[in-house]
């Protein structure tokens, strides 16, 4: 006998706690049967048993939320601690293990697993105790919730399903082997496929390059073709040329036809280029042309700039010494060579004046101001008297008519100094006397210095505007039209009006200049043009023809001509040669998968009729199996178990073609499950292995006469150890009989008293 259950201990899973686990003795019984009413834990413990032994629990779905799935945590008593199942399992021949699962709460309740205290993987579990998770799920466990879900699958995938229970490794692993070299072997024909054809195809795009290269090869035939060298001074590519697989015809052949084009169409060119001159010209403003017109005198105002200042200084100093405000310069009077005695002598009268000032009272100080002005009125009354502005004879303020009236102004000065008080008389006869000095021994000197350079003031008036303008890019201009003096006459007096006539005819030989064009040049073709002109003559008339141009691009024509139609003799071979060790490649990599690919389909076939031969090995058990548990189904027949390359099909005797889930009672299709389990586990079941049978409550949906021949099918299939539920007494004691009665161990347990037992407070 193989491996049954001794016991098994629970933790904190459902209503089982950590601190009061569940253990349950099997006493490794034949029969174990659990029995009181629902909802006490007879599904728990087959649970328990499922994860223990695969880690999972079928029938748990952990997606019935919208956004987020479950874990099997959820089934934790207490969700901070870790759920632990163990078992002590037995075998007459190999002794007693323990096997441990640990749902970890911190690892959201992922399993570990242990043998003997040793951590294993579950396949080392299902190798140990001789199963697979297929063979737990049709062929030793039946539960309550899923007992039709074999039946329910299709007729391919209950075949797969039933196949996989068979042991066929040699054969699937030959295939597997095969399959591997299969793999390999494309991936190394995808590999050399694409090295192959990566090489014809750039071996075409280089025929194809180098036909499109001929037939763009073009050149003038007529022309001899010479290798005439066109430029001394430089090493130009087209003009010195070295041909290697590196240099393209289009990098050769393009300047040079640039250059004949700009040959060609120089002088149109150049008139674009004058025309724009033209243009820029007339867009100058006047103020340029006036400073580049006068720039010898604009040179001579920069070389005297410094005597400008003094004289602007001198200018500002006179008109107010005209309105009568004195103030000494003595660094500037020095300059112009005024007598120092006289500068020291205004420097102490002016001094004393403001003296005087300072002490006079506030009456006194108005007084003393309105002199100043009056004085300084008649003054300026005698400047406009000289300048013809005023009647000699004729008061200036009020209009009276004078005989003299110089008398009469002395007469008024005489009436003021009779009323002045002292302090206000004192400054006025320093006035007169500091007047006196400006008149006689400063103001002539500075009038003189400016009258001497009335021109130089004129010039420095008339060109402010323009004095500070650059003309360099104006004269260049003028220049490239051939223009090349526009200037003031020097032996002249400067005269601004001089400008203007000079102007007005400059411009009327700008517009002069101006000439049509006979040809449209796009503005691309004038900056290429520009460019030539300047790297390949400098500026200056192209000295070649338009014929040697020709002659040189003709003569690099033949050469490439010859050097692409030799090229493409040799690449159009090579292309041919791979094109046909391809075809050749291409015939024995087809015979080498189609070999393989045979190969494999034989041992494929091999393996299908022989999963089909094993699993025809079921048809007789479940015949007979599902015969005597549907024992009212008509007749007594049992069903048919009928296999096809990729079928499974549960047939009637009296349906053929017909599958029967969709004929059968809900209670008959329980039966025949049941048959199906038996038959599976008598056929593919290992009896050294795990011995069990599990059936959590089948018993609900079969009648009386049914649950009679499953009682005593049970009996004689020589399981080791079976694990059945049921909720009515009557079964429970038909069992109980039927095992006792063959000499069978049994165990009954009444798992409602086992919960409360569990559940109770400990007092």
């Amino acid at each position: 006998m193989g491996y049954t259950f001794r016991n098994i201990c629970i933790r904190n899973f459902k209503y089982i706690t950590d601190e009061k686990p569940l253990v349950f003795e099997f006493g490794n019984r034949n029969i174990v049967i659990l029995d009181g009413q629902n909802g006490y834990g007879k599904t728990t413990l087959f649970d328990a048993i499922e994860i223990l032994l695969t880690g999972r629990m079928k029938h748990f779905n952990p997606n019935l939320q919208n956004r987020k799935t479950e874990t099997i945590g959820m089934l934790a008593n207490d969700g901070n601690k870790d759920i632990v199942i163990t078992a002590v399992l037995s075998s007459d021949t190999e002794g007693e293990l323990q096997i441990e699962r640990r749902l970890l709460c911190k690892e959201g309740f992922e399993s570990i697993l242990l043998l003997d205290s040793q951590q294993i993987e579950q396949e080392s579990l299902y190798n140990k105790l001789g199963f697979s998770l297929n063979m737990f799920d049709i062929g030793m466990y039946i539960s309550q919730s899923e007992s039709l879900d074999f039946l329910q699958n299709k007729y391919k995938d209950r075949k797969e399903y039933v196949s996989s229970l068979s042991n066929n490794t040699e054969m699937q692993e030959k295939i597997k082997t095969l399959k591997s070299i299969q793999e390999s072997l494309e991936r190394r024909i995808k590999q050399e496929t694409e090295e192959k054809e990566g090489k014809i195809k750039f071996e075409r795009e280089k025929v194809t390059s180098l036909e499109k290269q001929i037939e763009s090869v073009s050149g003038y035939e007529e022309l001899p073709g010479e290798d005439v060298r066109l430029f001394r001074e430089e090493e130009y590519s087209f003009d010195v040329i070295v041909i290697d697989e590196n240099v393209l015809y289009d990098s050769i052949i393009l300047p040079i036809r640039q250059i004949g084009k700009f040959v060609e169409n120089y002088e149109e060119y150049i008139k674009y280029i004058d025309n724009a001159v033209v243009k820029e010209l007339k867009g100058v403003s006047k103020q340029i042309y006036m400073a580049l017109f006068y720039r010898e005198e604009i040179s001579l105002l920069d070389k005297n700039e410094s005597l400008l200042q003094s004289l602007s200084k001198e200018m500002g100093l006179l008109k107010d010494f005209s309105e009568s405000k004195w103030s000494v310069d003595e660094e500037h009077f020095e300059e112009v060579n005024i007598d120092k005695k006289v500068i020291e002598r205004l420097k102490k009268l002016l001094f004393s004046q403001q003296r005087e000032r300072n002490q006079l009272a506030d009456a006194d100080k108005v007084l003393a101001q309105m002199t100043k002005a009056r004085r300084t009125f008649i003054d300026q009354y005698n400047h406009a008297v000289e300048a013809g502005k005023f009647n000699p004879n004729k008061c200036p303020l009020c209009g009276t008519d004078f005989t003299d009236i110089n008398q009469a102004i002395t007469e008024t000065e005489s009436f003021i100094k009779d009323i002045h008080t002292g302090g206000v008389k004192v400054i006025e006869d320093l006035e007169i006397e500091i007047s006196g000095i400006f008149q006689q021994s400063i103001i002539p000197i500075l009038q003189k210095r400016l009258e001497e350079n009335k021109l130089l003031l004129q010039m420095k008036d008339s060109l402010s505007g323009c004095r500070a303008l650059s003309t360099e890019k104006l004269r260049n201009q003028l220049i490239k039209l051939g223009i090349s003096d526009f200037s003031s006459n020097p032996n002249e007096t400067f005269n601004v009006e001089e400008f203007s006539g000079k102007y007005e005819k400059l411009m009327e030989i700008i517009q002069s200049k101006e000439i049509p064009n006979k040809i449209v040049l796009k503005d691309e073709e004038i900056e290429l043009y520009k460019s030539i002109h300047n790297k390949y003559y400098h500026n200056t008339k192209p000295g070649h023809t338009v014929e040697q141009l020709r002659s040189k691009e003709q003569y690099i024509t033949k050469l490439f001509n010859d050097k692409f139609s030799l090229q493409l003799s040799t690449e159009k071979e090579k292309l041919k040669k791979l094109e046909e060790d391809y075809e050749k490649y291409g015939t024995k990599r087809d015979s080498m998968s189609e070999a393989l690919k045979t190969l494999i389909s034989k041992y494929e076939a091999a393996s299908k009729d022989y999963q089909t031969q094993l699993t025809n090995a079921i048809k007789i058990p479940l015949l007979v199996y599902s015969g005597r548990i549907i024992q009212n189904y008509p007749l007594g027949l049992g069903i048919r178990a009928v296999v096809r390359t990729n079928q499974l099909v549960f047939e009637a005797a009296s349906k053929n073609g017909n599958d029967v889930y969709n004929i059968l009672s809900t209670g008959q299709l329980n039966g025949l499950s049941i048959a199906f389990l038996l038959s599976i586990k008598n056929v593919y079941g290992q009896t050294d292995g795990l011995d069990i049978l599990l059936i959590d409550d089948p018993l609900q949906t079969i009648d009386d006469i049914s649950a009679i021949s499953l009682a005593d099918l049970l009996t004689q299939q020589g399981i080791g150890q079976i694990v059945l539920s049921t909720h009515e007494d009557a079964k429970a004691a038909l069992l109980r009989y039927k095992f006792k009665k063959a000499g069978l161990s049994v165990l009954e347990k009444n798992m409602q008293e086992l919960y409360m037992a569990t559940v109770a407070v400990e007092g």
